[in-house]
C-alpha cells in the first residue's frame, strides 16, 4: 500500500510529514533509527529523546499511487509546513525521491503546481559555492564519499535515476542519512534507502 503518513508528537502536535511504498515497514525504520539516536532528522531526534517514544503516533494520510507519491508528499509539506520548526520535524521542503520511475513531463508540471504559493520550497536545494569547495579540497579527495565528487542514485536494478554533486548534496535533499549512503559507496552494503549508490567515477553507465 503506498501512501502519505504523518508523525504527530501528541505532546505539542508537531508532525513530520513523509512517504513510502510501505508506510508501515518505513514507521518501523523510523523507530529504528530513532532509537538508536540516528534518525537524520535532528528536530524529529531531539524531540523523540524529550518526550520519549510513547508521545509519538503513526498513521497514513493518504493512499495513492507510486506514481503521484512525490506530488501528494509535496502537497502535504506545503499544506502542514512541516518545515517550519515552530509546526514540524521535516528538514527539507523538497518531497522525497523519484523512486525510480521516469517521469513525464506532466508529471513535471504537477509538481511544480503542487509548489507554486510556497515561496520557501527552493530554500536549500542547492549547496553553498563555500560547501562545494571544501568538497573538491577535501585532503581525502575522491576516496571520501562524502566529498569525492558526484554520486549516482540507481534504483535496484542498477538504472541510475540521478547524479548528485556529492553525498552530502543528496543526502541534504531527501533526507537521508549520510552514513547509511556512504557505507553503500563503501561496499559495506548493498542498498541505502531503497536504494543503490555509487561514486561516478568508480563506473560506466551504473550501478553494478
Amino acid at each position: 500500500m503506498c501512501g502519505i503518513y504523518k508523525i504527530t508528537n501528541v505532546q505539542n502536535g508537531k508532525i513530520y510529514i513523509g512517504s513510502s511504498v510501505e508506510p508501515k515497514s518505513r514507521w518501523n525504520q523510523h523507530l529504528h533509527h530513532l532509537r538508536k539516536n540516528k534518525h537524520h532528522s535532528q528536530h524529529l531526534q531531539r524531540a523523540f529523546l524529550k518526550y520519549e517514544e510513547n508521545s509519538f503516533c503513526f498513521e497514513v494520510i493518504e493512499e495513492t499511487t507510486q506514481e503521484n507519491l512525490i506530488i501528494r508528499e509535496q502537497f502535504y509539506l506545503n499544506k502542514f509546513n512541516s518545515c517550519d520548526v515552530k509546526v514540524g520535524y521535516n528538514l527539507c521542503p523538497i518531497a522525497g525521491s523519484s523512486l525510480g520511475i521516469k517521469r513525464s513531463e506532466e508529471f513535471k508540471r504537477k509538481v511544480s503546481e503542487s509548489r507554486m504559493g510556497d515561496k520557501n520550497w527552493r530554500k536549500g536545494i542547492k549547496l553553498s559555492e563555500e560547501t562545494l569547495e571544501k568538497c573538491k579540497n577535501s585532503k581525502l579527495g575522491s576516496k571520501n564519499p562524502m566529498c569525492g565528487g558526484p554520486i549516482l542514485q540507481c534504483d535496484i536494478n542498477g538504472n541510475v535515476i540521478k547524479e548528485w554533486e556529492c553525498l552530502s548534496e543528496a543526502a541534504r535533499i531527501l533526507g537521508y542519512c549520510r552514513q547509511n549512503i556512504a557505507a553503500v559507496i563503501k561496499n559495506k552494503g548493498k542498498t541505502a534507502h531503497g536504494f543503490k549508490w555509487k561514486l561516478k567515477s568508480s563506473l560506466y553507465g551504473g550501478c553494478s
